[in-house]
This record gives structure tokens, sequence and C-alpha cells, in this order.
């Protein structure tokens, strides 16, 4: 069936397409302003504590800024379970631009979304030279709902990064495909490869290509079909390339569960509801949530035979409408095809799908739903409804979405709003909340979550290591040494769990069980500062001063930067020691890295 027939279909000829609509300045000063108006609001807004710790707050490399270390460590690492240098390059850059707070890194993510609204408009109008449709379906990109994620979290930074080399892509591709310029081609592949360096979501966009030869740049013939398929090939190169890549970064990262853990037909059961899922809240945009706990083998035959039945159905329509309103096979294709890679026929993680994993895919929906009103939209001006409607449409999505923002000002608010949305069953809500209480300094509201998230998830020891910790600052010393020992007998290798219970032992002149519980910590873990301050502070009570020394010296060479591990090296070294001159050295070190440490400042005094 072919796609390219027909007329009336929202696309000018692709001879006339070289020289699209003039430009109207207040339609792009439109789009800028709308995008800015529901997202500039989260400059304001804090880290959460989820991926946001890993990707920037607590990662040194990418609060060192650009240099040559972070650089070649970007290029190396599967941290996160990713690999995106380009990602973590933009991150260092901004925090050697704005600092080390979250504003500018949440700036700079509202920038590359607006960058994303502007070039999804550029193609769509050169491609079809249709403005209005093309308006209209970059102003519902800008401000759905289901894109808040991508945009308002600072670990979305990978999303919006890859679709802006994504959508460059696209609108270069159309450049190619008009003038017929080898450059505009060479483009095209480069703004590809610069999506896949940010991240591997868009592999899908050499099908994409294709379908977009059909509609609207109207090339697909059988006499060209060998052509435009020898045309993509260095495009399917890179997809088959960046596949092995991501599958590879995430089997690194542990991320990818065996079909024991999630059988096959249970994977398929939750793709067909994931698809019918996201297709009802791009609709209807409400019940959003930052995690959506996976059913496992809950769903029901039922459900998914339901969905499966008007995704079949959908389907149908757009193949028999596929003569006279190519669009919306486009379109439905658009959507379908890009969201493969994550819809969880590979399961990464525990959850049932994601709002961000829409920020690409739902465009096909905009285009397929614009394009079948553009008849309407380029009626007569006196016909001047169809376009109030539209923009009724986008103002509700830009008031949903701008509510929607709102959740991610911090990690009590974005976990909180996610409970509501998706019920008390959802362990990664009650253990980040938890995570967040503790934080701010309210330990009892902290230990009921982590009861929960224990009771949700019995095969995790983290809740339990840290309602120990919370334990402890409400004076409950005893049932702290509890949770953490309950914590260990889950997880053997809990490095945490392991520390907390060798500093509790340790507060109750326990000094043999606490070394070696610190010794463990080591085990797992050898480069963990703080445990190899904690051992040396243990041996030094225990009277083993020389090897306390190499513990304290240990704990400085690995973590430089703290003040409170220079203090207690010069501490130990003016009193164990008597070498005034070296822990004065140390406590020297400690004042340049935190000239508030009273301490240290203590200390230097009296050691002169």
């Amino acid at each position: 069936m072919s796609l390219c027939d027909g007329s009336g279909d929202g696309t000018l000829p692709i001879d006339n397409q070289d020289s699209p609509p003039p430009r109207r300045p207040l339609l792009w000063l439109g789009l800028a302003a709308l995008t800015l108006a529901v997202f500039l609001q989260s400059v304001r807004f804090d880290f959460v504590n989820f991926d946001d710790p890993g990707y920037v707050s607590e990662n040194r490399h990418v609060l060192g800024g650009l240099n040559g270390d972070n650089v070649r460590w970007a290029f190396t690492t599967t941290h996160t379970g990713n690999w995106s240098p380009l990602t973590w390059l933009s991150l260092m850059l901004d925090a050697q631009v704005w600092g080390r707070g979250p504003g500018g890194f949440h700036f700079t993510n509202v920038l590359l979304h607006l960058a994303n609204v502007l070039l999804l408009f550029a193609a769509l109008r050169r491609m079809t030279g249709a403005e209005w449709p093309s308006a209209i379906a970059a102003a519902l990109f800008a401000v759905h709902p289901l894109h808040v994620e991508s945009v308002a979290w600072i670990s979305g930074r990978k999303d919006v990064l890859s679709t802006l080399g994504g959508f460059f892509a696209l609108w270069t591709y159309a450049r190619f495909v008009q003038r017929g310029r080898k450059g505009w081609y060479f483009a095209a592949l480069g703004g590809f490869l610069g999506s896949l360096l940010a991240k591997q979501m868009l592999v899908t966009l050499p099908f994409l290509l294709l379908l977009l030869d059909a509609w609207p740049l109207r090339r697909w013939t059988r006499a060209a079909a060998r052509r435009l398929l020898l045309e993509k090939l260095p495009f399917f190169g890179l997809t088959v390339a960046f596949s092995a890549i991501a599958f590879y970064a995430q089997q690194a990262g542990k991320n990818v569960h065996s079909l024991q853990a999630y059988p096959l037909d249970v994977r398929l059961a939750n793709a067909v509801l994931a698809y019918g899922l996201y297709l009802g809240k791009t609709v209807w945009p409400t019940r959003l949530a930052v995690f959506y706990p996976h059913p496992g083998d809950a769903i029901s035959a039922t459900s998914a035979s339901a969905f499966s039945a008007v995704l079949l159905l959908l389907t149908a329509v757009a193949l028999l409408q596929a003569r006279t309103r190519p669009y919306l096979a486009v379109g439905w294709f658009w959507f379908l095809g890009t969201l493969v890679p994550v819809i969880g026929l590979v399961q990464i993680g525990n959850q049932q799908m994601a709002d961000r994993y829409t920020y690409v895919p739902i465009v096909g929906l905009f285009i397929a739903v614009v394009w079948l009103a553009e008849p309407l939209l380029s009626a007569p001006r006196r016909a001047t409804w169809p376009r109030g409607v539209a923009v009724a449409a986008v103002m509700a999505c830009a008031a949903a979405g701008w509510m929607q923002t709102r959740h991610w000002t911090d990690s009590v608010a974005l976990f909180q709003q996610a409970l509501a949305a998706t019920g008390d069953a959802n362990f990664v809500a009650h253990y980040n909340l938890g995570n967040a209480w503790k934080d701010r300094g309210r330990p009892r509201e902290a230990a009921g979550h982590y009861r929960k998230a224990a009771q949700l998830r019995p095969g995790d020891s983290r809740p339990h290591n840290n309602l120990g910790v919370v334990l402890e600052r409400l004076g409950r010393p005893d049932a702290a040494i509890a949770a953490y020992r309950n914590a260990i007998h889950i997880d053997p290798d809990n490095a945490a769990a392991h520390n907390n219970l060798g500093v509790a032992l340790h507060r109750r002149g326990e000094i043999v069980p606490a070394i070696r519980h610190y010794r463990e910590t080591l085990r797992i873990d050898p480069r963990d500062a703080r445990a190899h301050n904690n051992l040396a502070m243990a041996l030094e009570a225990g009277g083993r001063l020389d090897e306390a020394e190499h513990e304290y010296r240990t704990a400085v060479r690995l973590a430089p930067d703290n003040p409170q591990f220079h203090n207690n090296l010069g501490v130990f070294l003016i009193v164990r020691r008597g070498r005034r001159d070296l822990a004065i050295d140390q406590f020297r070190a400690a004042l340049r890295l935190d000239p508030n440490f009273r301490d240290a400042a203590e200390n230097l005094k009296h050691a002169r």
C-alpha cells in the first residue's frame, strides 16, 4: 500500500517546498513565550534525590567542570547505566558556567527544550509548507504535561539534548531533500550522531526518515525504494552500533532484568498496556508520576486484550486511510516506532513506563491530529473558530503543564505527588520520600516511609539501612542496630549498612566488632574514604596507632577535598605523634577548603 498518493494531504509538492511560507516572527515569538511561561519557573527549583545526585549534585566529575580528566571520564564511563558523553560534557559546562547550584542546570534544560520547540516548528514547516498546523503541533510539543519530566528534571538533560540532535537531523534532512546538496545530508547524519552521543533513544530515526519520505516529502515510490534505503545505510549503521552500546552500558549498570524476573508474556502484556496508557495520557494527561511501578504478572488478560484491540483498530484505520490521509499512518507509526526502544521488551529498571519516554513519540500523535484538522485550520479567515479551538487546546495543555511543573519543586513535593497519582504501593516513592524527609531533618516522617518501603520490597536492604539512620536520630540506638543487621542479613555486601553498624557499635564502646564492620565496608568498597576515616578512629581508640595513621592518611588521599578528614589527621598527628608542624599543615588545608570550619580554626590556634 502506497503512502504517497492522493492530494489535499496537507503538503506542498516537493518541488515547491524549497521556499516555505514567509516567516511570521510573531509565531516564533509566541512559541518561545509559551514555552518559557510554562517552564521558566523551574530555575528556582532544587535538585531532586532521584538520579540528580548521580548526575550532578554528588558527581565530582560534573561539578569539577571541563578539564582533561573529566572529559576522559565522560567518554569512558557507563555511570548510571548509560553511555552518554555529550550529556556529561553539557552538565560539566553548566557547572563551569553557572556554578554548583541547581538554577543554572534547570535554565539550560529550559533553553534546550525551547530550541527543540523551534526546531520542530522549522522542520515541520519546511517539510509540509503548512505554517499554522506546524505551529500548533510545535506548541503542543512545547507545553504538553507529559514533557514536564524531561524539562523540569535536571537528569532529563539527556532527553532534551538527544532530541536537539534528532530534530536538527530532521530539519537538515528536509533541506537535503529539497536542495540535493550533500552538505545537508552530512549535517543530518552529524545531528543523528550527536543525538546518540547524548542518549540512544532515537535509534529509530532512520525508520522515521523513511516514513517522512512517504509523507510529507513524497519521495517513496517503487522505483525510488532502493535508492532511499541505500541513502539511509549510514544512519542504520549508527543505529546498530549505538543499540549495542546502549545494551552494553545497561548491562554494565546491572539494569537489564532477566526473563526470569520479567517473563516474555509479562513484557508483551505490559508493552501493550503501556502503549495504551501513553495514548490515554496524551489525550487526558492526569495522574502523572515520576515513577510508575511495574505491575509484574498482575496485568489481567482482559486488560491486555482490550488494549491490543484498540491498538489494532487504530493501526487498521491508519492503514486504510493511508492513500487519502497519509499523515495518519505517518503520525501513528511515528508514535509506535519511536517508543519501541523503551516499551519494555528489554526491561530496564522496575518501572512500567515513564513520562520522559514520550518526549519524541507523541509528536507523531500531534501530527496525525493536527493535519487531520488542517483543512479547517487553513480555511479562509472568516472561518476563525477552528484556530480558536486549537489555541484553546494549546492553552489548556499549557495550564496543565504549568501545574505539573510545580510538582518538581523539590523531592518532597515530587514524591508526594507520585504517591497521590499511583497509590500507596509505590516503593520508589516511599523510599525517596523517606530520603527527602531524612535530609530535611524530619526523622519521624522518614521512618514511616522507610518501613512502608521495606514492606513493599522485602528483598531490598536499603530501606532497612536508612531506617537505622533515622532511628539513631530519634534516640533509639538498639532499634537502629537491629535495622542495620536486617539490612546486612538481606544483603551482606551492603557497604553503607556495615559502615553505619560499625559507627553505632563504636559509639557503644564495642571497638572490636566496629573494626570488623569497617573492614567489611572496605572489602566491598576499598575507596570509601569515610570508612577509612571511621576505621582510623576505631583503631586509635584501640591503641593501634600505626594502623590508625595509615587509615587517616588514606582517607585524606581518597578525599582530599574533605576538610573533616584533614582536621582528624591533624588532631592525630599533634596528640598521638607530637608533630605540630605536620598537624598545622593539615589544619590549614582544612581551613582552605572550609574557612568557616571552627574546630580546625581552634586546633590551628592551639597548635601554633
